[in-house]
This record gives C-alpha cells, structure tokens and sequence, in this order.
C-alpha cells in the first residue's frame, strides 16, 4: 500500500515490467516475494522522495 492505494509489481528474470494498480494485469505471474524485496524497496523510496531514479534492472520488452 502507498498512500491509500494498493500497488501491484511484476518482474521477469530480466527485471521489472509492471507497476499498477490493476491485480488482474499480473494474476498468472507467480508470487515470489523473497524476489520481489529489492523492487519493492525502491519503489517504496522513490515514492517517498527519497530515489529519483531506479537502479533495479527493467524489463521494458514485457511490459503489457
């Protein structure tokens, strides 16, 4: 949650693709959380105001 608003995220192996609010864009990605920490620890920073940029590797050839 940010802020009253629940985000959702997803990554490939290459790193990630999606940042939303809609669940369904993402339901047969599988959840792995252990994986997911370092994304969700710079979103949280860059929406904080304390990141302008990501260092965490994207994957922009599978965003939807």
């Amino acid at each position: 949650h940010f802020s009253d608003t629940e985000l959702y995220f997803a990554a490939t192996k290459t790193g990630l693709f999606y940042v939303g609010t809609k669940a369904e864009k993402i339901q047969s990605a599988k959840r792995s959380p252990e994986k997911m920490n370092m994304y969700k620890e710079e979103l949280v920073a860059y929406l904080n105001g304390e990141l302008t940029y990501f260092t965490v590797p994207m994957d922009l050839s599978a965003t939807p």
